[in-house]
């Protein structure tokens, strides 16, 4: 979807724009509505960011039944308004501001998803697979080739959020993406392939559904480009990220290593310690895998054909895997205490 801004004032309001090289661009026009209805309408939909004002509310109005989609903004707060303290307030630079609002909540959800999260929990995965499968660790070139993939794909789209050739950014992005993930389940295959102990229970099952999740994130991110309605798809990707991809593959972890983690503590000291299966409350994390899933499902499925009411039923079997999980804690610490005494 393309961004634009418009720094509202009166007589004269400004425009601001990307054209296809990438430039920020400008247009001076007298604030009224039928100037506004010549600008905006049939232009494809877009979304616009305008200055909070006395004229915001009935440009919101008129913006959105054109078709449009209206984030209404301070440009003294935006985090990129490098000019703030110069004592300079010229409306050319307002609406760069604004404009500039878009490649910044870009960019923030790239460097916290994706740079710092993912590639975490990429790195994390060749190190506790390995161990939980007891097999060898995955090929070392083989690793740094999928993150090699995995950062040209982060730097691609972030150049991309400047606006610099987004759409073949953005669509080289998602390649690089691909390749990344391709070559990391080969070597999560080939770890649980070669390993003593290929079966991990719910565990397994939430990785897998992690790593489902950012194929589909991939394919949403793809539709996104290639034009696809942003408020469906725009939610969709950030569940598939957060929901499905990161929060899966953590759960999925933690079911695994806390028990682990605890055995190994319980151990010292004690001839006989508890094994991790002793310590661990397997009802409590079969509650709360499968209310995880139900909850991404519904979550999805009431975004996706807009449902206030599953959206609502996906939050209360959320609460209750929440619950069920803490429960898991809870009974993993009384016993570890007890281990101890």
């Amino acid at each position: 979807m393309e961004h634009v801004a418009i720094d509202l004032g009166r007589p004269n309001s400004v425009l601001s724009e990307l054209n296809p090289a990438g430039e920020k661009q400008w247009t001076r026009f007298r604030l009224e509505p039928a100037m506004l209805i010549r600008l905006f309408e049939g232009r494809p939909k877009c979304r616009v960011l305008i200055e909070a004002g006395t004229d915001s509310e009935w440009v919101a109005q008129l913006l959105e039944r054109l078709g449009h989609e209206v984030v209404v903004a301070d440009p003294n707060y935006v985090a990129m308004y490098g000019e703030r303290n110069r004592k300079i307030k010229t409306d050319y630079r307002d609406a760069a501001a604004l404009l500039d609002a878009a490649a910044a909540r870009g960019l923030h959800l790239l460097a916290a998803a994706f740079g710092v999260m993912g590639l975490l929990v990429f790195g994390l995965s060749y190190v506790l697979l390995p161990m939980f499968a007891l097999s060898p660790v995955p090929d070392e070139r083989r690793q740094l080739a999928s993150g090699a993939a995995a950062i040209a794909a982060i730097a691609l789209a972030m150049v991309a959020a400047f606006g610099v050739a987004p759409t073949a950014l953005r669509l080289a992005a998602i390649a690089a993406g691909t390749l990344a993930l391709a070559l990391h389940l080969q070597l999560m295959r080939r770890t649980l392939a070669s390993g003593m102990r290929r079966d991990f229970g719910r565990a397994l099952v939430l990785m897998r559904i992690g790593w489902g999740s950012l194929a589909l994130a991939l394919g949403l991110a793809l539709a996104l480009v290639l034009g696809a309605p942003a408020e469906i798809f725009g939610r969709l990707f950030g569940i598939a990220v957060v929901g499905g991809w990161l929060l899966s593959f953590l759960f999925g972890v933690l079911q695994r290593i806390l028990p682990f983690l605890a055995a190994m503590h319980a151990a010292s000291g004690h001839r006989r310690p508890p094994t991790p299966s002793a310590l661990t409350l397997s009802r409590a994390l079969a509650w709360h895998a499968g209310a995880h899933g139900m909850a991404l499902v519904l979550l999805a499925i009431g975004i996706g054909w807009p449902s206030t009411a599953l959206v609502q039923a996906a939050g209360a079997v959320g609460c209750v895997g929440a619950g069920a999980f803490a429960l898991f804690f809870v009974v993993l610490l009384r016993r570890l205490r007890q281990a101890l005494a």
